[in-house]
């Protein structure tokens, strides 16, 4: 698979998904953010987790499901389509098998240059090994396996000055 032939694909449909939108009356870029934090006091905030099945994907997915509203995926179109429709703020990327870095080093990338104000955490179980450093260096938070659910909730909803 050539990913970088499938992330200029996906930035050419975005780019063109953009553009009908603009004629079609929609908002303009940068006001589609403008929405984050706006939820009902009931509602609960979306996170997008991109993974493969796994036992850590189940026990993440369960401990925040408290808290969170959690949509998974292992299709990077489908997730990137996810996240612009719904302006998605905080996304979690595993990078450690049975999940292959190089799609979730693609997603990151693509993540952060169209969806500028996305969080973006990387789960691996050695945050100094060299690929973890490399998403960290394009955006990246890294968070070290196993995942104090605390200390990411903390992360998602800092105190409030």
């Amino acid at each position: 698979m050539n990913f970088e032939a499938n992330r200029r694909k996906i930035l050419e449909d975005l780019r063109r998904q953009r553009e009908h939108k603009k004629s079609a009356g929609a908002k303009v870029p940068g006001q589609q953010f403008a929405q984050f934090g706006t939820l009902k006091k009931n509602d609960k905030e979306r996170i997008a987790i991109f993974a493969e099945k796994s036992l850590f994907l189940n026990n993440l997915v369960s401990s925040l499901s408290h808290s969170f509203q959690i949509d998974s995926f292992v299709d990077v179109d489908k997730a990137m389509d996810f996240i612009v429709e719904k302006n998605i703020r905080f996304v979690i990327i595993d990078i450690d098998p049975p999940s292959d870095y190089h799609q979730a080093a693609n997603f990151l990338t693509v993540v952060k240059s169209l969806v500028a104000g996305a969080i973006i955490f990387v789960c691996t179980k050695d945050k100094n090994e060299s690929r973890a450093r490399t998403l960290f260096t394009h955006g990246g938070i890294i968070i070290e396996k196993p995942v104090s659910i605390p200390e990411l909730i903390e992360l998602m909803n800092p105190p409030e000055e």
